[in-house]
């Protein structure tokens, strides 16, 4: 086989597990809440803050770190310090265990993450890069549906993030079968120097791309992250068909990524402003 095509599907298939991780704790929240005993306000957002400064901080240095070892061995690493994250939330005997494990379930994220993102749009299509989404949400969209049938069987929310864990362990041997498939991957201007950190910075469209993603990641996760307990707690609706909306929800999301990623070339700007205009209604019915 091809070798583009296995780096590629592993690609994916790291994807699938961001996703899963992303949406395994909608769900899980309540049963983790009663087990730890602990309130809403506050102890959610300690996880949320310390996932996010996980994965910012490695998303942030993901290139450099890309550029000194190479995509195949920092992608080992990524996985293998998100396996070790989510083997904490299995074992956790602490709610301050929890709140470690995903700082360090973060890290390996946005290894993944940002590492996965340049390379792809260094090597390959616009097209590969949706659909390398597009993966992405076929994890976000199984996961809360995992999770609500594995607590509909009376199993510990802990079931479901051990799962994932397993599947981390299984993308750590694909990238070490793999570590030398892997291109080489550095950011240069057109004379083959280095560009710098700090010269990206200094681009006004680099932050206006910030700041527009901002916007949407914070449209996307926010319904992603609470909308079973808004369901549940807020609208009276049965907590098992709670769960299976939020697959919905994510469903709807991963059916546009492939929809786009499939005719990419034939949108204009004009339809991704309605995309947009779409995105914020939707917010404002939710709301």
């Amino acid at each position: 086989m091809n070798r583009t095509y296995i780096t590629i599907g592993l690609a994916y298939a790291s994807f699938i597990g961001l996703g899963l991780v992303t949406g395994l704790i909608n769900v899980a929240w309540t049963p983790m809440q009663a087990e730890f005993n602990i309130e809403l306000d506050g102890t959610l957002l300690q996880l949320l803050t310390a996932s996010t400064i996980g994965y910012l901080t490695a998303s942030f240095f993901s290139g450099q770190v890309m550029g000194r070892i190479g995509a195949g061995k920092m992608l080992i690493i990524g996985a293998g310090v998100m396996a070790l994250g989510l083997s904490g939330y299995v074992l956790a005997p602490a709610w301050e265990i929890v709140v470690l494990s995903g700082l360090i379930t973060g890290l390996g994220n946005g290894l993944i993450d940002g590492g996965l993102n340049s390379y792809i749009a260094e090597h390959h299509s616009a097209r590969a890069m949706n659909w390398l989404h597009a993966f992405f949400g076929v994890g976000v969209t199984i996961s809360p549906a995992i999770m609500t049938a594995i607590l509909a069987d009376d199993l510990s929310w802990r079931v479901g993030y051990g799962l994932v864990a397993v599947f981390e362990v299984l993308l750590v041997v694909g990238f070490t079968l793999s570590a030398g498939w892997w291109k080489t991957s550095a950011a240069h201007r057109a004379d083959g120097r280095q560009v710098s950190m700090l010269a990206t910075l200094r681009r006004p469209i680099v932050w206006l791309g910030v700041l527009l993603l901002l916007l949407y990641a914070g449209l996307e996760t926010t319904p992603g992250q609470w909308s079973f307990n808004l369901f549940t707690e807020a609208r009276g609706v049965d907590a098992a068909l709670a769960g299976y909306l939020v697959s919905v929800y994510w469903g709807s999301f991963t059916i546009g990524r492939m929809i786009f990623g499939t005719l990419l070339k034939g949108f204009s700007s004009r339809v991704f402003i309605g995309c947009i205009v779409s995105a914020l209604t939707g917010a404002i019915m939710l709301w």
